[in-house]
């Protein structure tokens, strides 16, 4: 899995030394995380990078890869799950969670 991290998304989870990655091979494993903030209150947007279906966090607690990862991947099945793709989910997703790797966000 590629999660690819913004600038500020990069700082706030102390993952600081991107690679630049080209596209995965399997698009439903290639995610971009973009940090916001709203009224003071900080989100982070989880994209899939090919299709752009995404969801939002709540970014105050996570502090680290580790905590976002979690968090992305808790989120991500929930909105597939209820969209009603959650069997592509554990075919395609699970199986490809293990070996996580940050990159440099690409330029869209």
């Amino acid at each position: 899995m590629i999660i690819r991290l913004g600038n500020t998304s990069a700082k706030k989870t102390r993952e600081t030394e991107l690679a630049t990655r080209p596209a995965h091979p399997n698009p439903l494993v290639d995610w971009s995380a973009r940090l916001f903030t709203v009224s003071g209150v900080q989100y982070i947007l989880i994209s899939n990078t090919a299709s752009l279906y995404s969801t939002v966090l709540f970014g105050r607690d996570i502090t680290d890869g580790g905590q976002l990862i979690e968090r992305m991947t808790w989120a991500i099945r929930e909105v597939m799950e209820h969209d009603g793709p959650g069997p592509a989910y554990e075919k395609h997703l699970v199986p490809e969670t293990g070996p996580v790797t940050f990159a440099k966000a690409l330029n869209r």
